[in-house]
């Protein structure tokens, strides 16, 4: 009973999280993410309290390797002697000692607090992926998962259309011009990445029940009404899909789902699957039809610029070649995940100017942040998975599992093609969905078939570590584990709330809240800076000379806790010049050209406001 009512709490908030991730604007601000790591956590608290009752874990490909990698990154954010930097990481150790950070017990993650907040989010994808493997097994439970990505898929879709006709996004009704976003993603190739997901699930459906109509009699097709209606309305939502694929315009969206079709239809020639060769060709033929009848100028007029690709893809090119340089520089284990765009500035070369959050290529950014170590782990266990998988699926005839599990693996195949023009495996949204959908597609592979296997059609049968009772145990000390993440993730929240308050008319105030945001997030460099500029607006106010070296001092911390933000030093450099220190305000300055050389706004104020002070 108890186990019951564990898993179905478990379907029904995995549920909740397939409808609630994409539509929050694909869960890309703190408040959604919050939620998502939150409930994520929550679901982990009631698998815990099943394993109490069936303590056993099913045995998957991705179960080694992503735990090896969440250790990994993990041990970024640890604080290790320095000398054992300098052997993990040397360039990590001359940067610390160039720009400052403890020169004691260092992390290799040169910004500790921006690892941790992307340890948490990539826990949360670990987590959804170990409760829907072992918690979603029966087929109905499946089925549901499934057909929920595709509905939501579906609404999605249909705001999509609406926009790329009327030229107004409906769930950004404050926006006059639609831009970049699309549908309720702020990114239109993330809109289209998600797209590449439900696209092939759905296909695998209608392959599934296309298999079911054989060269029958009419009077036999018609009492076989209702799988005809689900197939002609699944019909209908597969091409929604596609048409909103296309109509968001995104070059890399498009060519990805075109790559994993000749994908898909290589898979087919290898099983010599007539029918689903049939069906992707028809498949094909009316999604173009339908595009056509909706307006595809705009299409082609978009599709056309890859005849030119050296134009196309300069702009990301000169990105990728400039971070080619960090990976150079940090190759083993990076510059810590999450830590792309604090290291970036540093090694702008080609690249102008402009902020670069993200690098436009998951695995380029996963090479800076992780390493070829961290990369080849998550990457390489991803491969491993789909390898094991197609060879089981090779081994497989009943339809349904064919169908289904083919659109898992496409569809983490399309995404995987996106991934080398975009950053789609950093939008939460989609790399949870990614995590459910694998999990998924190794359980379907799974499930059984009475003439295969003499058991039931929906029982699902997989492997399982068959865990010793006597380490028992451990459970408590997991679930308390839990619970201080939770805390913890409450207590970021909490603090970026108070942040979020700050308004320097109100000087005292803002002090408060920073001190009080401080308090429950002391690594976070970000709040330290803003103190910095309260003291010192404060100090500039009343000139007083204590308040800008308490300004200095937390510009310092800020520096300790991120030394790689010109902005800190730049900042710095002009209270040392204040208080007359002119040596140390010479060198913060030019660290901070050092640090992002492609600024134009720090030349400006080096030019216009330190030359009052000091020559340089």
């Amino acid at each position: 009973m108890l186990v019951s009512w564990c898993e179905r709490l478990i379907k029904w908030g995995i549920i909740f999280l397939i409808v609630f991730t994409p539509l929050a604007f694909g869960t890309v601000h703190l408040r959604p993410i919050t939620l998502m790591e939150l409930i994520v956590l929550f679901l982990t608290l009631i698998w815990l309290i099943k394993l109490t009752v069936q303590f056993k874990i099913v045995k998957t490909p991705l179960n080694l390797p992503i735990i090896i990698f969440l250790f990994l990154i993990v041990s970024q954010i640890l604080p290790l002697p320095f000398s054992l930097i300098k052997l993990l990481s040397p360039n990590t150790c001359v940067l610390y000692k160039t720009y400052g950070g403890s020169l004691n017990w260092s992390s290799v993650s040169i910004y500790t607090y921006a690892t941790k907040s992307e340890i948490f989010k990539f826990l949360t994808y670990v987590c959804v992926f170990f409760l829907v493997a072992n918690n979603i097994k029966e087929k109905r439970q499946i089925e549901h998962l499934a057909i929920t990505i595709i509905i939501v898929g579906f609404f999605m879709a249909i705001l999509g259309i609406i926009q790329g006709i009327s030229h107004k996004n409906v769930w950004f009704p404050q926006l006059t011009q639609a831009g970049h976003s699309f549908g309720p993603y702020v990114n239109k190739n993330h809109f289209a990445g998600y797209m590449e997901i439900c696209i092939p699930l759905s296909l695998g459906f209608l392959t599934a029940y296309f298999t079911h109509f054989r060269k029958e009699h009419w009077r036999k097709l018609i009492e076989k009404e209702p799988q005809i209606a689900k197939f002609i309305l699944l019909t209908f939502v597969t091409i929604t899909l596609v048409g909103s694929l296309f109509f968001s315009l995104s070059r890399g969206g498009i060519v990805s789902f075109l790559l994993s079709m000749v994908f898909l239809l290589d898979l087919f020639l290898i099983r010599k699957e007539n029918k689903g060769i049939k069906i992707l060709i028809v498949f094909l033929t009316v999604s173009a039809i339908f595009l056509i009848w909706l307006g595809i100028d705009p299409i082609i007029a978009r599709l056309s610029s890859l005849l030119t690709p050296y134009e196309t893809i300069m702009p990301r090119g000169k990105v990728w070649e400039d971070s080619y340089q960090i990976i150079k520089d940090f190759p083993i284990l990076g510059t810590g995940l999450g830590t792309y765009q604090y290291i970036f500035p540093k090694y702008k070369n080609k690249t102008g100017i402009g902020l670069y959050e993200h690098a436009h290529n998951d695995y380029i950014e996963y090479l800076s942040d992780t390493g070829i170590l961290g990369t080849l782990f998550l990457f390489g266990a991803i491969a491993y998975f789909l390898i094991k998988c197609l060879k089981i699926w090779r081994r497989r005839h009943y339809p349904y599992v064919l169908g289904l599990c083919l659109g898992g693996i496409i569809g983490t195949v399309s995404i995987l093609f996106h991934s080398f023009v975009d950053f789609n495996l950093h939008v939460p949204a989609n790399i949870l969905v990614l995590f459910i959908v694998l999990a998924l597609t190794h359980n379907i592979l799974h499930l059984g078939h009475t003439c295969l296997t003499g058991r039931r059609e929906g029982e699902t049968i997989v492997r399982h570590y068959s865990l010793n009772p006597k380490i028992k145990f451990i459970l408590p000390i997991f679930f308390i584990i839990v619970l201080l993440l939770m805390s913890q993730i409450l207590r970021i929240y909490r603090a970026e709330q108070y942040f979020r308050k700050v308004d320097f008319d109100h000087l005292d105030s803002s002090v408060s809240l920073l001190h009080k945001a401080i308090k429950l997030v002391p690594d976070n460099a970000e709040y330290h800076y803003y103190l910095g500029k309260a003291y010192e607006k404060i100090g500039l106010k009343n000139a007083s000379i204590e308040y800008i070296k308490l300004a200095q001092t937390e510009y310092q911390r800020a520096i300790n806790l991120k030394p790689t933000d010109a902005w800190y030093h730049l900042n710095l450099g002009w209270v040392y010049a204040k208080l007359g220190i002119n040596l140390l305000a010479v060198k913060e300055i030019k660290l901070a050209s050092k640090l992002d050389p492609k600024n134009s706004y720090i030349k400006k104020y080096i030019i216009e406001d330190f030359n009052k002070y000091i020559p340089l």
